[in-house]
């Protein structure tokens, strides 16, 4: 009976070592990954889809596309798992190719989808565009619908163990300067006569090239919460092979039926 109990104690503790692991590989799991072509699309689609039907509507509302570079932005103070924006967007420093960045958070219990821009875009009823007011919180729906914000770079990432999420979109151009609304009011595309209209939005190649330019990112791909995670688990493995090795030891059968 007290082998049986020794034994029984054993398997906890190994199933114990194993659990303890398994956060650590999977706080990021869940949600998708920055390059995953719907999540991209989602996001995209979403904003360009707010941004078309302001009211009053927009002469000068440019058709916003996807950066990797702001998305791997949003991805790595994401990661940090706290809910407050990133310091370091009006650094100079953030992308190759634009000075700053806006930004807009979300968190919740789970992966939003396109919640947490619909979240954002809901701050519309305290916006009063006539007199440039905002009744409460308004600034996540002027940064939305930003008619110079043209490149959009998100990210979803789990945090507290799992049990929540936080959603990062990073904006360049950055919106929101004081004492300037979001968009000039106006017929579609009026304001911007050699571009394409498209969905009332003002769409021009030249003003998306195309950069992978990853060099500038290098100091950024494994951040404090990359580098904790690869110590404890080299630190762990080696516990985890000990650990096995004296429990077949000494219950050489532990494991037989």
């Amino acid at each position: 009976m007290a082998v049986e109990e020794e034994t029984m104690a054993a398997k906890r503790f190994l199933c114990l070592v194993v659990a303890a692991l398994f956060p650590l590989s999977a706080k990021g799991a869940g949600v998708p990954e920055i390059t995953d072509p719907e999540f991209i699309k989602v996001h995209v689609d979403t904003h360009n889809t707010y941004r078309s039907l302001v009211n009053p509507p927009a002469s000068n509302m440019l058709y916003m596309t996807w950066d990797p570079s702001l998305a791997r932005v949003a991805r790595s103070w994401g990661r940090r798992c706290v809910f407050e924006h990133n310091r370091y967007l009006h650094s100079g420093k953030i992308h190759p190719t634009f000075k700053f960045a806006g930004e807009n958070l979300w968190k919740g219990g789970g992966y939003p989808g396109h919640y947490s821009i619909s979240a954002w875009h809901a701050e519309v009823k305290n916006y009063d565009y006539a007199r440039h007011k905002c009744t409460d919180v308004c600034g996540h729906y002027t940064q939305v619908v930003w008619a110079s914000s043209y490149k959009l770079g998100c990210a979803a990432v789990k945090c507290n163990q799992g049990r929540s999420v936080i959603v990062v979109c990073n904006y360049a151009p950055p919106g929101n300067y004081r004492g300037v609304k979001p968009y000039e009011e106006g017929e579609p595309c009026s304001a911007c006569p050699k571009d394409s209209c498209e969905n009332n939005l003002c769409n021009h190649p030249n003003w998306y090239p195309s950069w992978d330019d990853d060099s500038w990112y290098k100091d950024l791909s494994c951040d404090i919460y990359c580098i904790t995670v690869l110590s404890v688990r080299l630190f762990f493995v080696p516990c985890i092979f000990v650990a096995d090795f004296c429990l077949h030891k000494r219950y050489p059968d532990m494991f037989v039926r």
